[in-house]
């Protein structure tokens, strides 16, 4: 095993704890090839003193069956319930634009109808793919659920209670935004549902912030494993080379052979590097498999 050559691209959290997978199986021959100055992909912890900001991912999201936090838990990572202020039952309040604070009865009402369509929308996306409609995406069933709540429940309340619940239903369709990094008409509906959030607490803050997780991992990895300023342009699949490896090419010249490559960039990268002139990523040869692998921390 220690023979092969494998390459990894990205060193976010996913190509991270791949590295860390591996050397654990006794592959020692990796490569993590990052495009940025730095580790950590969507995970960018910065210090000040003892203070920490996170320009990324800030919590660890589920608890159950969540390996992330379970390695949290090991090495005494997380934040305790007194040192965090996120345990608090925090009820929500709106105002309108002019700063009217609309009725909590009318939010409220509005919150659970919402939130209750958002369980409807996971299970019709895993279980219930011909039911007589086509929705074209994630917004177009919010947008006919809108449209249904207030033709079917709302045909009795006034014009006002109309139009303040549509200001929340904008505020939730912003909040998508924020939820999921981009608008909710550009999500697949069919895929939504595949997605499986861990049972538990919802938020769970990490004290010396998120980059320590991935401290722990580097640990375990000798120091040259990662190599920082080296985005990947190219890659040549072993069919096409000419040669008995996979040929990866960096943008500044350099060459990179491997047995096995591993690409962890997300697929919006990909996608969005086959249409932008300034970030090239070239596949040269057949995909026949397309593996989708969560290692174990």
């Amino acid at each position: 095993m220690e023979g092969r050559q494998i390459v990894i691209l990205g060193a976010g959290i996913a190509g991270i704890s791949a590295a860390h997978s591996l050397y654990k199986q006794g592959f020692k021959n990796v490569t993590i090839l990052e495009a940025q100055n730095r580790v950590g992909g969507r995970i960018f912890t910065q210090k000040s003193g003892e203070d920490v900001l996170e320009m990324g991912a800030q919590f660890i999201h589920g608890q159950i069956g969540n390996p992330v936090y379970e390695l949290g838990c090991n090495k005494q990572l997380l934040a305790q319930d007194e040192e965090s202020d996120l345990h608090l039952d925090l009820v929500p309040h709106y105002h309108t634009q002019k700063g009217l604070k609309i009725d909590d009865k009318v939010s409220e009402s509005f919150d659970s109808k919402y939130l209750g369509m958002r369980l409807d929308i996971n299970k019709y996306s895993r279980d219930e793919k011909d039911n007589g409609y086509c929705y074209s995406s994630v917004g177009d069933w919010f947008d006919k659920w809108f449209q249904k709540y207030l033709e079917e429940e709302c045909c009795n309340d006034s014009e006002e209670t109309k139009s303040l619940k549509k200001g929340l239903f904008g505020w939730w369709q912003r909040f998508e935004v924020v939820d999921n990094a981009c608008d909710s008409h550009a999500l697949s509906l069919e895929a939504w549902g595949m997605w499986q959030e861990c049972a538990g607490e919802e938020f769970t803050p990490i004290k010396k912030g998120y980059l320590a997780i991935l401290d722990v991992l580097l640990a375990d990895l000798p120091s040259d494993v990662v190599c920082t300023n080296k985005p990947v342009t190219k890659i040549t699949w072993k069919s096409e080379s000419g040669h008995e490896k996979v040929v990866i090419t960096c943008a500044a010249g350099e060459i990179y052979l491997a047995d096995h490559v591993i690409v962890t960039c997300s697929l919006g990268y990909i996608k969005g590097a086959m249409y932008m002139s300034c970030v090239i990523l070239i596949f040269n040869g057949p995909f026949n498999t397309l593996h989708i692998v969560a290692p174990k921390l």
